[in-house]
């Protein structure tokens, strides 16, 4: 039988007490029919699962009382952090959606000369996260950023140990730039946009340390792109 997870955030769990609201409460209780005194699974996107069990509900949220608390430890090591030129809406779900599903720890939409001029609704994509760790077992949330300009986040990064650029022309491998790194405890990438970035842009990022790697002989979309880059650092690492 398929075991159900209902995320609840951090803020919402107080000792042995959970309080599941929004889409999670509703897919519990209206959707699969959830009841008092019936056992849930719950997890807070930090690796903790809770086996709970329902002891009221109300119209807008129900409380949970935890029984058990299991820690489950990441099976990845490496933090990996994708930066990418802002694209469009369906294509960012979907960049969303399968990088969530890898593992990826934070997601930092960037607004670059190329970037698709929209607005960005970060509890959707939440959302979409959220969904996607339900689907794939996965008990982390990624962080996910609001937009910043490409330039604030470049000096953000400083401290990140290894710092690549997705960058066809005048690069080395992925695995080679991976070889030269001792740290691979956290991992940055920058895709960018439709369109690429510009050549001022690589630049930039060159000076404040990443390295060019080309991911792929042919030139991708950028949800593409990130999907190949994170698989090719996960390859290595593991």
């Amino acid at each position: 039988m398929h075991r159900y997870f209902f995320y609840v955030s951090p803020g919402k769990i107080q000792n042995d007490t959970a309080i599941l609201e929004g889409d999670e409460f509703r897919h519990c209780i209206y959707v699969l029919r959830q009841k008092t005194g019936d056992e849930v699974s719950l997890f807070n996107g930090r690796g903790e699962v809770f086996t709970a069990v329902i002891d009221r509900i109300s119209k807008k949220y129900c409380e949970c009382r935890i029984i058990s608390t299991e820690k489950i430890n990441k099976p990845i090591s490496t933090d990996i952090v994708l930066a990418f030129g802002l694209i469009k809406s369906k294509a960012l779900d979907l960049l969303i959606r399968e990088a969530s599903a890898l593992g990826v720890s934070q997601f930092v939409p960037l607004l670059t000369q190329h970037s698709v001029k929209q607005g960005f609704n970060s509890d959707r994509m939440q959302k979409i996260a959220i969904e996607s760790l339900k689907q794939s077992g996965s008990f982390y949330l990624p962080e996910i950023h609001e937009p910043v300009e490409l330039p604030d986040w470049l000096d953000m990064a400083a401290n990140v140990p290894v710092k690549l650029v997705a960058e066809q022309d005048h690069s080395i491998s992925l695995q080679t730039a991976l070889t030269k790194q001792i740290d691979h405890k956290t991992v940055a990438i920058l895709i960018g946009p439709e369109g690429g970035l510009h050549s001022d842009e690589i630049e930039s990022a060159v000076i404040k340390g990443f390295t060019p790697v080309s991911i792929h002989p042919y030139r991708l979309r950028t949800e593409l792109a990130a999907i190949v880059a994170i698989t090719g650092i996960y390859a290595y690492i593991n």
